[in-house]
């Protein structure tokens, strides 16, 4: 029978993947620098008018805050109480986790573990993290079609080069894939579960977990289920105002980080239109999101210096890597390191058992403050 994680060796390999991720993005600025010209150049550094530098951080408090809504509302629409230091706390947990795993795939996960330490159920959670995900990349994958779109209507004005077009059309296959995957789970739902339980039940898991811990966990899951139907139902049915309200911030969200390198580029004295270098950011985190290093790490710094490359002089691109890197990666790591390890030291958890969690009542006019609460 496989023995737990201790939480020491969680820590170690948090840390070890904090190390890689810093390692990998220093090693990536590196190599943009070495191709560029070999140094950066600390003077067109020192000559950024601050008031960009303020803008760009501006920016990125805003995408940050933007987050924080977004998870409130959803918390709220389900009757949650979650104050707004919990929320915050969340959002900066979440954005560590994501930058020091692959694919960011760590951020959505712990702040289902935040939210149910905060006394969240744990499907009520699922479902918010999942539909303020969702939300999200429908928001990404609705700007990256007007890439295309915009490109047919000034089609004699810009073209997209070969590494921006190979981006951006891999990153609306493997995005559209996604959402039609879940899309199909949802749908067909029943044989989702059968497949679940078919795992379940197969000889080496069986004999891996051991038998009796496998029927424990699996009735957990069976209402952890529910509740995330209901919850989702409950969005869909009666809370499509707030639905509405979390798409349009995301919108918002992604303009904010849109226009850092568009302000960016502008600082160092670029001078092709907004539109394009808009539309080459929109490329750019269509594409980077499925890196396989921690927090994209490596990769984005090489990703950006190739697409941005043509937007500024050559020497200045290690310039450009750096400071976008800076504002929008190690500002969020830092704050997110800070946060973590402050939580760590915080007081105890306030979860709610993990059995006998009641799923959000179908009845139009029920209570939601009352939904999902532990009796």
């Amino acid at each position: 029978m496989a023995t737990g994680v201790s939480p020491q060796e969680v820590k170690v390999r948090n840390m070890r993947n904090f190390a890689a991720a810093v390692l990998l993005g220093l090693v990536g600025i590196a190599a943009v620098v070495l191709v560029t010209g070999g140094r950066i150049d600390l003077g067109a550094l020192r000559s950024i008018n601050r008031s960009y530098i303020l803008a760009c951080a501006g920016l990125v408090a805003l995408d940050w805050l933007s987050e924080a809504v977004r998870l409130r509302l959803l918390c709220q629409a389900l009757g949650e109480k979650v104050s707004v230091s919990s929320v915050l706390r969340i959002v900066f947990l979440g954005a560590f986790f994501a930058r020091i795993t692959p694919f960011d795939s760590g951020g959505e996960p712990f702040q289902v573990y935040a939210l149910h330490r905060n006394g969240v159920p744990l499907g009520h959670a699922t479902a918010m993290i999942a539909v303020k995900a969702l939300l999200h990349g429908l928001a990404r994958v609705s700007l990256g079609i007007l890439v295309p779109v915009w490109l047919i209507l000034t089609s004699k004005g810009w073209h997209l080069s070969r590494a921006a077009a190979i981006a951006l059309y891999a990153g609306m296959v493997i995005y559209i894939g996604v959402f039609v995957l879940v899309i199909l789970m949802f749908v067909h739902r029943g044989a989702t579960q059968r497949l679940v339980l078919k795992v379940f039940n197969s000889r080496p898991i069986a004999r891996l977990f051991g038998r009796r811990r496998l029927d424990v966990a699996m009735a957990r899951l069976e209402d952890h289920y529910r509740a995330f139907m209901a919850a989702v139902s409950h969005f869909g049915r009666e809370r499509r105002g707030t639905i509405l309200a979390v798409t349009l911030i995301s919108f918002v969200s992604w303009t904010a980080v849109l226009a850092v390198p568009v302000i960016l580029v502008r600082a160092l004295g670029g001078a092709s239109p907004l539109a394009e270098v808009a539309a080459t950011a929109i490329i750019f985190y269509l594409a980077v999101a499925y890196a396989p290093t921690p927090g994209s790490s490596g990769a984005s710094e090489i990703g950006f210096a190739t697409l941005f490359a043509p937007f500024v002089p050559l020497p200045l691109v290690g310039v450009l890597v750096l400071v976008w890197r800076l504002l929008t990666h190690y500002l969020s790591l830092l704050l997110g390191f800070m946060v973590t390890a402050l939580s760590m030291l915080g007081s105890r958890p306030k979860t709610p058992p993990l059995t006998q969690e009641p799923a959000v009542a179908d009845q139009p006019g029920s209570d939601p403050a009352a939904e999902g609460r532990q009796p």
